[in-house]
């Protein structure tokens, strides 16, 4: 929103949104296409993005000339950022209403929606540190300049009320938390970790960026067990020079429930959602489009998902779809699907056409079998 302050916790925050409606207090900014308004998220959301914001804006508008003066990464250095969507999507595309954006970004090799989604503290908080600190170094910012950023963060909850802090800082975010718990302080710890890689990479920023968000297998940089503030020339008390635990504290990275689906069952409740809020028409269309995208693994990826999908719910949804015969999912004219609809799908007996309650309970049964 428009309206703000500086003296908030956070000044500019960026959102995404996918088919919903904003209203003119919202400055909406359009990307060309999922992946690029998922960067332009994590950039306008970034802490480095709003620190500049925070010491330009003197009212309580927030208005379009003060985010247009705003440094923003050029498309280049987006362009450096190749782990950063994977991050974005877990943190912005959890929400059922956003399953036709997922299915637009995701491909063979990426989870699908509620699949180890970002919902729990623990991961939320490992998640948006480390994309700060991409962030951060991406505009060339390094650990002690954003200790800068961040000054007055590392204060304990009984220290804040005494001290005369920054009314345009940052020391608002977690406060009732121990340092060693929020979000900013744990900012400039995962910093600490990117700088290290930078420097084993020769000073190579896109290597040892594309390290950092690789690494443990790819899910990037985790929380630490145990974090001594001091070590980082951060704290001010006497529990600062000790060990404190971390991770445990945080909670668990995700929910059993998010543990138990695979990424086929994700990807495939992923379409019966998209299905369910663009119609049998808009959602041949979403499939149709993806189909004959350049990266012949995406689409080859989403024609056999649509397939399996079809072929096992929806069959009713066969008659504005037809699986062509190299594979590709194509949407039918109106003259053909017309006739189409004449033909009654072939069910046993015991077998009912499911229904759009049937479809929901399903789901949670037996994933198209």
């Amino acid at each position: 929103m428009r309206i703000g302050s500086a003296t908030n916790s956070r000044t500019a925050v960026g959102a995404f949104l996918c088919g919903m409606p904003a209203g003119d207090t919202s400055a909406t900014l359009f990307g060309l296409n999922v992946k690029r308004s998922l960067d332009l998220t994590a950039v306008f959301g970034s802490l480095a993005f709003d620190f500049v914001t925070r010491s330009r804006v003197s009212g309580l508008h927030i208005d379009y000339h003060v985010i247009e003066q705003n440094p923003i990464l050029a498309i280049t250095r987006i362009g450096m950022l190749m782990g950063i969507s994977r991050v974005t999507q877990a943190l912005c595309l959890a929400a059922r209403g956003l399953a036709p954006a997922a299915i637009e970004l995701g491909g063979p090799y990426t989870p699908g929606l509620g699949a180890l989604s970002a919902v729990t503290v623990a991961e939320r908080c490992r998640l948006r540190s480390m994309l700060d600190a991409t962030i951060a170094a991406a505009f060339g910012l390094d650990e002690s300049d954003l200790q800068i950023i961040l000054e007055d963060c590392d204060f304990s909850t009984s220290e804040v009320p005494h001290r005369r802090l920054n009314p345009k800082g940052f020391w608002r975010i977690d406060k009732d938390k121990a340092p060693e718990l929020r979000h900013t302080v744990l900012t400039v710890i995962a910093l600490h970790e990117l700088e290290t890689r930078i420097r084993a990479a020769d000073s190579n920023r896109r290597a040892g960026i594309a390290s950092f968000l690789a690494q443990n297998d790819g899910e990037g940089w985790l929380l630490p067990e145990t974090l001594r503030l001091a070590d980082y020339g951060l704290g001010h008390d006497d529990s600062s020079r000790h060990h404190q635990p971390v991770a445990s504290r945080l909670g668990p990275r995700f929910y059993d429930w998010e543990l138990a689906q695979s990424g086929d069952e994700s990807w495939r409740e992923c379409h019966l959602h998209a299905r369910n809020l663009l119609g049998r028409a808009g959602y041949a269309d979403l499939i149709e489009r993806l189909s004959q995208r350049p990266d012949r693994s995406r689409s080859e990826h989403h024609g056999q998902v649509a397939r399996e999908f079809i072929r096992g719910l929806l069959r009713s949804d066969a008659s504005l779809i037809r699986l062509r015969e190299d594979g590709r999912v194509e949407r039918l004219a109106a003259s053909t699907r017309y006739a189409a609809q004449s033909v009654k799908p072939n069910l046993s007996p015991t077998t009912k056409e499911p229904s759009q309650t049937d479809i929901s309970t399903s789901t949670q049964l037996n994933l198209f079998e």
